[in-house]
């Protein structure tokens, strides 16, 4: 599981997720301060901490990728996917719906969770 993003929403999905047996997630972020605060709140979590340019190692390894950003810039789109070598999916990607479609924009095909 990765989540990109380190805000208020990838806390309350780390909080939920612990409840169910989270053990392990990977978080890209901007900058590693709120990644690293997270590690803090949740040390029964083992959280790895990445920036942003390991973006596409970290989906190309990620079963589900869960985006919570305020970007207003595609973070995922078709040519993105492609340039990286992903073209046909991989992962699945669940997107809030208040980001949609700024987040995510025709990647992925029919395997967005929105």
């Amino acid at each position: 599981l990765t989540a990109v993003g380190a805000g208020k929403m990838t806390r309350l999905l780390i909080n939920h997720l612990t409840g169910r047996g989270l053990k392990k997630i990977t978080i890209c972020n901007r900058s590693l301060a709120r990644p690293q605060e997270l590690q803090e709140q949740f040390p029964d979590v083992e959280i790895e901490c990445k920036l942003m340019e390991d973006l596409w190692d970290v989906v190309g390894r990620s079963d589900i990728v869960y985006t919570a950003t305020s970007s207003v810039d595609y973070i995922f789109d078709e040519l993105k996917m492609e340039e990286n070598g992903m073209a046909g999916g991989g992962a699945v990607v669940v997107v809030l719906a208040a980001e949609f479609p700024a987040a995510l924009r025709g990647a992925f095909g029919g395997m967005v969770v929105a």
